[in-house]
């Protein structure tokens, strides 16, 4: 991710308030060891506590809980208020909370946002196939495109040219079924940002979706992910 398309927050009550906004809203994080990068936990967000300036998660397996007790630190990453967000803890502990055991974490005096959506982006690899099926605006027809990349907000989406919906920049598209392999399949909708076309007589538009919900939000990012971490030993 290029420098500059990420902002830091350094003020502990925003970040605070980042972390009490994910837990409210059900969030999960990516537990990630440095050093270890090709293993991670998915942990749900279980508490805050302003007064210790921890908050804490769900426990994971022993197997993945060694891992995270050998590694020199912790990459804590999600979607937080749809941008994806992560920062490095050095310690934690394992506590008890009721009968419940969890993960006590400190909250981190800096926190990275990316900000654009072009620092998210991964392409999709040929054994990934995925699709959006939609129906065009003000018309019965339904058109199949492929996606060419994805990211946590949007997509590219490539038709031929003799197949190009001709879609407005700026429309909205509110009929739009994702598939990408088996790791997603779910219905959205989504603007219509921009339009291109190839070499190759292909039309590629560039899409963001819309109102996605915190769960198909936590798929995509997760997705998008493990193909960067694919690419990454590639």
């Amino acid at each position: 991710m290029a420098e500059e398309e990420n902002i830091t927050v350094e003020q502990p009550a925003a970040i605070e308030q980042i972390l009490a906004r994910h837990f409210t809203a059900g969030g999960m994080v990516l537990l990630i060891p440095v050093n270890d990068e090709d293993h991670f936990v998915h942990s749900n967000m279980m508490g805050l506590n302003p007064a210790r300036r921890t908050f804490v998660v769900s426990l994971p397996n022993q197997a993945m809980l060694a891992r995270l007790q050998r590694a020199p630190r912790i990459r804590v990453q999600a979607l937080m208020d749809h941008l994806l967000s992560w920062f490095y803890v050095d310690e934690f502990s394992v506590r008890k909370r009721g009968s419940t055991r969890v993960l006590e974490l400190s909250v981190p005096k800096s926190m990275t946002r990316a900000q654009r959506r072009s620092s998210l982006r991964v392409d999709l690899p040929p054994m990934l196939p995925g699709t959006i099926v939609f129906a065009i605006p003000g018309s019965r027809e339904v058109i199949a495109a492929r996606i060419i990349d994805l990211s946590a907000t949007g997509c590219a989406l490539a038709v031929e040219l003799h197949e190009d919906p001709m879609l407005d920049m700026g429309s909205v598209v509110k009929a739009g079924r994702l598939r990408i392999g088996d790791d997603i399949d779910l219905k959205l909708r989504f603007y219509v940002r921009n339009r291109r076309q190839t070499k190759d007589g292909k039309v590629v538009y560039g899409v963001e979706f819309d109102s996605l919900s915190d769960r198909d939000d936590r798929r995509i990012f997760n997705l998008v992910y493990k193909i960067q971490r694919r690419l990454a030993m590639l």
